[in-house]
């Protein structure tokens, strides 16, 4: 499995187009982890200043 992070405006513009598939909202304080296709816009706002966003793919080195 591969993971890059990815920014909150990356994430902003496959909202847009409708590409959420393998987005993950990583927060490790708060220690969670969520599909962004999972969660409410309101949410993304409250953890877009400490959560890490990344784009997850399987295979690859």
């Amino acid at each position: 499995m591969q993971a890059k992070i990815i920014s909150f405006d990356e994430v902003l513009e496959r909202i847009k187009s409708g590409n959420v598939k393998n987005i993950y909202i990583i927060d490790i304080l708060s220690r969670f982890v969520r599909k962004v296709s999972d969660v409410e816009v309101e949410f993304l706002m409250q953890v877009r200043e400490d959560g890490i966003f990344i784009h997850a793919e399987l295979g690859g080195e």
